[in-house]
């Protein structure tokens, strides 16, 4: 190849490099390095494939070369072991449909050598940067995330394989249309498994969340029967409590001590289920926190509510959304030995401001903006927060995490658009 078509082929590449560098950020969905950085990645990614072409042009070298440099290109992301190779073996599948169909079509043209290699240059290019910018637009990265380790595995044979046979054949035949048409099917193939796999996957996912959610609804449904039972329980305990006074006056009157104890242990016991730590007046909130806090002595507690009898949430919503911030902070409570929590919830300024503080032990998993279960059955867990956030983007509203020496905090606000209050 004369310098020339050399540094066509070198044009060729860099955009090639910079069209599969955007391609695999679809499967990425957090960045851990700015946009400087990952140019750099890419430039240097540019620079060094080119380098090595210059020394050899050995295919299975270059190959690695691309694999190692893309590799590490795609640490400017979170994402697996896994994310990362599916990329890499996605973008290296639709780059040879690409080149196989380009070259199919440039072979019908009766053209020197030199303009059909450069013709093919530039439609590849084109091509597979049309493709890519369809692929941006409809692809969604997250949907194998859920797919076992070992199905992952084989997912990887399958492109792997292909590529081989591909190899095979274009290492034992000539190169013809009939023999890229044939490639290009296989990879078509390919790409077909792919985006069934995806549909099938995301329908899975979808059906696995909705159970997920109409698991919690069902919990804080039931969770809401229980304390309104429970405190018309203690409502009727106390309008019987003359009685109850009067049958321990006769007990001790009688001089029967012992009965009079064991009277007033089982009236403390009926009463002592749902205790009066919050009077805000709204009976979802004051009911949610009372019941779960009711028992609970070791707790270091400063809880201060200031909300009108009615929201414009509704209360189906407001458990939810409470109910979780709570059950979220007890549960990293129980996990250690300073035990702080700090709950404000006021309604001002037609808005409604959340504050929950608690502190915590142990390691917090964030990737990117969120937050990821420390739980071992990470698939039915994790919905807490995922729950609160529904909650809070239903209703337009704004939420931030903050974590400051050892004390994790979440603070919410949605304002009221729907009415006047």
């Amino acid at each position: 190849m004369n310098i020339t078509m050399s540094l066509a082929y070198l044009l060729y590449n860099a955009a090639r490099i910079i069209i599969v560098c955007r391609l695999g950020s679809l499967f990425f969905s957090e960045e851990r390095f700015d946009k400087k950085c990952r140019r750099l990645l890419i430039l240097s990614y540019i620079i060094i494939n080119s380098f090595v072409y210059i020394l050899t042009d050995n295919p299975n070298i270059n190959l690695l070369v691309n694999l190692i440099m893309y590799i590490i290109f795609t640490f400017s992301y979170y994402g697996t072991v896994f994310h990362r190779l599916f990329s890499f073996i996605a973008g290296y599948i639709i780059n040879m449909l690409c080149e196989g169909g380009v070259y199919f079509v440039v072979l019908n043209f009766s053209l020197p050598k030199e303009q059909t290699m450069l013709l093919s240059f530039l439609s590849i290019d084109v091509v597979f940067f049309i493709i890519e910018e369809i692929l941006r637009f409809v692809f969604k990265r997250d949907l194998y995330d859920d797919i076992e380790l070992k199905y992952k595995i084989f997912l990887l044979i399958i492109p792997f394989g292909s590529l081989y046979v591909c190899k095979i054949i274009l290492d034992s035949y000539n190169v013809s249309a009939m023999i890229i048409s044939a490639i290009v099917i296989l990879l078509m193939i390919n790409v077909s498994v792919f985006f069934i796999l995806m549909l099938v996957t995301n329908a899975y996912k979808r059906l696995h969340e909705q159970d997920m959610i109409n698991r919690e609804y069902k919990y804080y449904k039931e969770q809401l029967r229980m304390i309104q039972e429970n405190n018309e329980k203690v409502a009727s305990t106390r309008h019987d409590y003359k009685n109850h006074s009067l049958t321990v006056k006769s007990y001790i009157h009688e001089g029967d001590l012992k009965k009079a104890e064991e009277y007033i242990d089982e009236f403390v016991k009926n009463i002592s289920c749902t205790s009066n730590i919050v009077k805000s007046g709204n009976k979802i909130v004051d009911n949610i926190f009372n019941y779960k806090l009711g028992r609970l002595s070791d707790i270091n507690m400063n809880i201060d509510i200031t909300i009108p009898d009615e929201l414009f949430i509704p209360d189906y919503d407001v458990s939810i959304l409470i109910g979780n911030l709570l059950d979220n902070a007890l549960n990293a409570l129980q996990k250690t030995e300073e035990k702080t929590l700090e709950v404000s919830i006021k309604y001002k300024l037609k808005a409604l401001h959340i504050r929950f503080s608690n502190s915590y032990s142990g390691e917090i998993i964030k990737k990117g903006n969120r937050f990821i279960t420390t739980k071992k059955d990470k698939r039915n867990h994790g919905y807490g927060i995922k729950n609160i956030e529904e909650v809070v983007n239903k209703y337009g509203g704004n939420i931030d995490y903050i974590i400051d020496n050892g004390i994790f905090t979440v603070k919410i606000l949605i304002c009221n658009t729907i009415s006047q209050i």
